[in-house]
């Protein structure tokens, strides 16, 4: 079973990030050692889903939980279309951390 939680060390949550864009979830990001650890954690339930060493990683694990329903068909260019759809709102919310 995968350990969930704040990582071992962790001294306590430095920034929280809540938009529309990815909701269901916030970040909460944490520095521990000089490092920073970024915690995808559901608002409902406050239920850490996973740790990240690095933004993009968790932005791309949000990504790929939004493809379209699997109960109703969608042809490639659909599911293609919605992917662009939420990368292009996560990069627009992005634009200037990525962008230093």
């Amino acid at each position: 079973m995968k350990k969930r939680g704040r990582p071992k060390g962790s001294k306590r949550r430095r920034l929280l990030i809540k938009d529309p864009i990815i909701k269901p979830y916030e970040i909460h990001i944490d520095e521990t050692h000089h490092a920073r650890n970024y915690l995808l954690v559901r608002e409902d339930t406050e239920k850490v889903e996973g740790s990240f060493t690095q933004l993009s990683f968790l932005l791309k694990r949000i990504a790929r939980e939004r493809y379209p329903n699997s109960d109703n068909p969608h042809s490639l260019t659909d599911f293609i279309r919605i992917q662009r759809k939420h990368e292009d709102e996560l990069r627009r919310l992005l634009y200037h951390v990525i962008n230093r």
